[in-house]
């Protein structure tokens, strides 16, 4: 399983790939040979190579985001949402994140979340971490349809600063 990377557009799809078949033909007397090589994906989505940001929000303090429209031919995008703790107060320590247009939400509760961790959710490597380190979870990992999308961000802190910072890898059919 290695990166096939295919030039498309003004980009570039990259496809994770095992080689199946290889055939090589070449005539004795010729300098030139010709090749068949078959490969095989495992994940059945090219994805572009550069993260693609979605939003970049510092010192957030609200409940709702509403996030760009989603592009790529996938039906679903997997986002990586990376959230900073720059002030809390009050003691709830959870934080949800849900996605309102399909139902899904993760969760985090328990883990003596304060000001300045830093949790990543990487929703298509399916990991959580804190501060670098992997925790546990609650629910889904979200899945982002094509268009608009409107996630809300929640906790039980009694006020909170936040940078929520939203990207994805486009993926293609």
């Amino acid at each position: 399983d290695k990166n096939l990377d295919i030039a498309y557009g003004s980009g570039t799809r990259r496809y994770i790939a095992t080689k199946n078949a290889l055939s090589i033909e070449r005539d004795q007397k010729n300098l030139y040979a010709t090749f068949t090589v078959e490969f095989i994906c495992t994940y059945p989505f090219g994805r572009d190579t550069g993260l693609t940001s979605i939003t970049n929000t510092s010192n957030h303090t609200s409940a709702t985001l509403t996030v760009s429209p989603i592009e790529g031919s996938a039906p679903t995008q997997m986002p990586i949402i990376t959230i900073t703790l720059d002030a809390l107060t009050g003691d709830g320590d959870f934080i949800s994140i849900s996605n309102d247009n399909n139902n899904q939400q993760i969760i985090l509760m328990g883990l003596g979340l304060q000001a300045g961790d830093v949790i990543v959710i990487d929703c298509d490597e399916r990991t959580v971490t804190v501060n670098g380190n992997e925790v546990d979870y609650f629910g889904t990992f979200l899945e982002l349809e094509l268009g608009a999308n409107s996630l809300t961000y929640s906790d039980g802190f009694d006020t909170r600063t936040v940078d929520i910072v939203i990207g994805y890898y486009k993926r293609y059919l």
